[in-house]
């Protein structure tokens, strides 16, 4: 969080409002569970209202989709809520490629650059 925070500051953002994909908190999320089990249907109320009141949308889960079709179809089904909100919406990259990263990948931890997501 430190370092999500350190970062919005360097870039002179005000706040942050962090929300998560998933609404079960845990070490590592197990890939057998069911989505059901994973996502609060209010966590998804969350992270909407929490679209409407900022100026800018991160969407910072970098490549985690890419190795889990269940993860896939979670991000699609959230993407597709936050729709309203795709004017805004923004992935952190690297200074160098416009690939999506987690804000703690070691590769940005001092340098995120802010691109449009659409």
């Amino acid at each position: 969080t430190m370092n999500v925070i350190n970062n919005l500051n360097r870039l002179d953002y005000g706040a942050v409002d962090i929300t998560n994909l998933f609404s079960l908190i845990c070490p590592k999320i197990s890939y057998r569970k069911e989505i059901t089990e994973l996502v609060e249907e209010e966590n998804d109320v969350y992270i909407e209202k929490s679209c409407l009141k900022s100026d800018i949308v991160i969407i910072a889960w970098g490549s985690i989709g890419e190795g889990s079709k269940k993860i896939t179809v979670r991000q699609e089904e959230l993407l597709e809520k936050l729709k309203p909100f795709k004017d805004k919406m923004y992935v952190i990259c690297d200074p160098y490629r416009n690939i999506p990263m987690h804000p703690l990948c070691p590769r940005i931890k001092n340098e995120w650059r802010l691109v449009k997501m659409y």
